[in-house]
């Protein structure tokens, strides 16, 4: 099977949004068995910021559990795993770097952790985590060791999370390794909790969070849709194309988007989602645009007013890989393409690559 049939099969497994409990708990058992490790109980919850919360609230320190817990030796699973690929680094590599690459599989971890650290932005904003640690005691019948927990403590037991389908490379790359022969036991396990889980944090009371209930993609990857890329209970991901963008332009209906917001927009990434999502038909007719000079039918010069009563150059390029386009201020009293075109790139040449 050759790689991007194989990350297609796998990709399948990340977009589910459907949790298997019964083998998610079998499978981390089974990884516990690999290193002598028991649990006590185990939790369930439907967002990773209340598997952050609960690590946090029973005074579980973040030092000590990557520095001193036996616990932590769960997220060294790639030793093992490494050594028995020993002799097939460029294998690994080129399956890995495909992985990495790959538009859903690749940013899956970091579109997950957008989504939390948006959430633990609107908790602390309204003070809500305070109300939400009582609601988790209740729930889970817990002592709540610690009530006053930072920001930045719950995003350090996010960045402590193990294994599932939000963090799946190096298991996708052992998985294809071993993918006509027998695969090790604890290859085994791992490849089972990518398939049944989001992700895990390890202890005598370990705690598994569900797969997301929305999971929003498209050829380029993860993508809102009027609503998060990702969704859990709570934590969502404004995503446009695997760009992070604010949530009023993921969330809102092209259609209510006022055009002419593209003028305050500063980040080129977002800059260009947003006439990606707005349209550049609607944008140059709201902005009364006019066309200064052309170059063949990527290149445009034109004039937009932004509405302080001038109207201000702008170089509109079109990126046929992506099939979008890009629009960016250039100096008042550019009179052509060839000068917009120098002084964004710094020479008089066009770019290999429209950014």
């Amino acid at each position: 099977m050759r790689i991007p049939q194989f990350l297609r099969s796998w990709t399948s497994f990340a977009i589910s949004t459907s949790t298997d409990r019964a083998e998610a708990e079998e499978s981390v058992l089974e990884l516990y068995d690999h290193f002598n490790l028991k649990t006590e109980k185990i939790l369930w919850v439907d967002d990773p910021v209340d598997g952050c919360l609960i690590k946090a609230m029973l005074k579980h320190s973040i030092q000590d559990h990557i520095a001193k817990s036996p616990y932590s030796r769960v997220n060294l699973f790639l030793s093992p795993l490494t050594d028995m690929a020993e002799g097939q680094n460029e294998k690994i590599e080129e399956v890995h770097n495909a992985t990495r690459e790959h538009p859903i599989l690749g940013n899956f971890i970091r579109s997950v952790q957008w989504a939390v650290y948006k959430e633990i932005e609107r908790m602390v904003k309204y003070g809500e985590i305070k109300s939400r640690i009582k609601e988790l005691s209740h729930i889970h019948d817990l002592p709540i060791m610690l009530k006053d927990i930072s920001e930045v403590n719950m995003i350090a037991w996010m960045a402590a999370a193990t294994a599932g389908t939000f963090n799946s490379s190096w298991v996708t790359s052992m998985d294809y390794l071993h993918l006509n022969e027998r695969k090790p036991a604890i290859l085994e396990s791992l490849v089972k909790c990518v398939h049944n889980l989001g992700m895990f944090w390890g202890g005598p009371i370990t705690v598994i969070c569900e797969k997301p209930k929305v999971v929003s993609v498209n050829e380029n990857g993860f993508c809102s849709r009027d609503a998060g890329a990702i969704e859990f209970s709570r934590s969502k991901a404004p995503i446009l194309n695997n760009v992070q963008v604010p949530e009023w332009l993921a969330y809102t209906p092209s259609s209510k988007i006022d055009p002419k917001e593209v003028s305050k927009i500063e980040n080129a990434e977002i800059r260009r989602e947003f006439v990606r999502k707005v349209g550049i038909e609607r944008i140059c007719h709201a902005l009364n645009c006019e066309v200064v000079d052309r170059q063949g039918e990527v290149y445009e010069l034109i004039l937009l007013d932004i509405g302080d009563g001038r109207r201000r150059e702008y170089l509109k390029m079109r990126n046929p890989s992506i099939d979008t386009f890009h629009v960016e201020g250039v100096p008042p009293g550019t009179k052509t393409v060839q000068e917009a075109l120098e002084f964004r790139n710094g020479t008089g040449s066009s770019p290999l690559y429209l950014t």
